[in-house]
């Protein structure tokens, strides 16, 4: 899935996430342009809206409406718009970006851009090499057409089709041979479209059925998308006998709005187990620990407005602010506020959606808080405290 980021890689909690173990894969096939994708991940709080063409809250406006398919924060992890073109996220390992180094940063979410008003792969190809891609550090991105075209965008390598099918997991391919390849989801799909039975929605299903994930991120959602037809067939937390289609043109004719996804189909004990665990979980970890002694008092001294250079033209703020007894970080992108936790004297952590957070602030000689540095999922990101 993209934790899957796209525009860049956002702070969690704070800034947006990209995506983690997913799978997608294309199929021109009998006539047929068809995708397919499975959302792996922890976070059970499933979206789905509708962004018609002259925009709204959720995405900008352009030539083309389009449905986007992610979590609460609503930031894009997979979707497509009227003209049939496909994109999906995928977290990967971290890899240096060097050839579009010194080209412009683009200003804004590049993905919901280029859904907004590109038809074909070939221009979403273009836009993309016009501008630096250092955001995918950590993440890549699958774009796929209605007219037999798809690319796999790595930052530093557009990988195209090749053939009627292409599959892309969470491994870098163009760094991977072939037959050096261990990822068993990707070996699976790549088996089973490379039989050249005849494409159909079913078939796809069975596809995403086959590589599905359970475990502590599994899969959410699952999506099989006609991208000459304009439908989507979805399939929720691995209930593949259930299925809900979605026709986009009709959806865009009732303009923007958006839809809980699990509200879409039927009570699924299996999910709301998943649930009710990772709730107590976090619950208990979190109360084992957090600091006993450090006092809420102390808190106002880290409260205030940081800038963090995460690789766009203009940097993100994030703001901690304290209520009270309770200290809480905000997010840029929705405005949530988040609560976190003292676990030593400049450090305070929050275990949440996207695992451990940490919050070490830094003082300067004077010892006056001149900044905040946010780890998680191994990555580190600094900010600078605003006057």
């Amino acid at each position: 899935m993209f934790s899957k980021i796209l525009t860049g890689l956002l702070i969690v909690a704070v800034l947006a996430p990209v995506a983690h173990a997913c799978t997608a894969f294309v199929v021109y096939r009998n006539g047929l342009a068809l995708a397919g994708n499975n959302e792996d991940f922890w976070l059970t709080d499933t979206k789905i809206w509708y962004v018609p063409k002259q925009g709204s809250k959720r995405g900008v406006a352009g030539k083309l409406g389009r449905v986007y398919f992610g979590f609460d924060n609503f930031y894009p992890q997979g979707g497509m718009n009227e003209a049939g073109l496909f994109f999906d996220g995928f977290a990967t390992s971290k890899n240096t970006i060097k050839k579009s180094k010194g080209k412009p940063r683009f200003d804004g979410n590049i993905t919901d851009y280029v859904m907004a008003n590109c038809k074909t792969v070939a221009e979403v190809v273009e836009v993309f090499k016009k501008y630096d891609l250092s955001f995918l550090s950590n993440a890549m991105l699958m774009f796929a057409d209605q007219h037999g075209d798809s690319v796999i965008i790595e930052g530093d390598e557009f990988l195209r089709i090749k053939g009627d099918h292409q599959v892309v997991t969470n491994f870098y391919q163009s760094l991977t041979p072939a037959d050096k390849c261990n990822c068993a989801r990707y070996k699976a799909a790549i088996k089973a479209l490379g039989k050249g039975d005849r494409a159909s929605v079913e078939a796809c299903r069975d596809i995403l059925a086959t590589t599905r994930q359970n475990g502590r991120a599994p899969t959410q959602y699952s999506n099989v998308y006609d991208l000459k037809k304009g439908l989507i067939y979805l399939y929720h937390f691995h209930n593949f006998d259930e299925v809900v289609c979605i026709d986009l043109k009709r959806e865009l004719k009732k303009g923007a709005h958006e839809i809980d996804l699990p509200s879409l189909f039927s009570k699924n004990k299996r999910f709301d187990a998943f649930k009710t665990k990772r709730k107590q979980d976090i619950l208990k970890q979190t109360k084992a620990r957090m600091a006993k002694d450090i006092k809420p008092d102390t808190f106002k001294q880290f409260a205030g407005t940081y800038a963090f250079d995460v690789g766009q033209a203009k940097k993100i703020t994030a703001k901690f602010v304290l209520k009270g007894e309770q200290f809480y970080v905000v997010s840029p992108t929705n405005n949530k506020q988040e609560r976190i936790y003292p676990e030593s004297k400049d450090l305070f952590f929050r275990i949440g959606d996207y695992g451990l957070q940490r919050y070490r602030f830094r003082r300067n000689s004077e010892q006056q808080i001149s900044g905040v540095t946010i780890s998680f999922m191994g990555r580190t990101y600094r900010g600078t405290k605003q006057n």
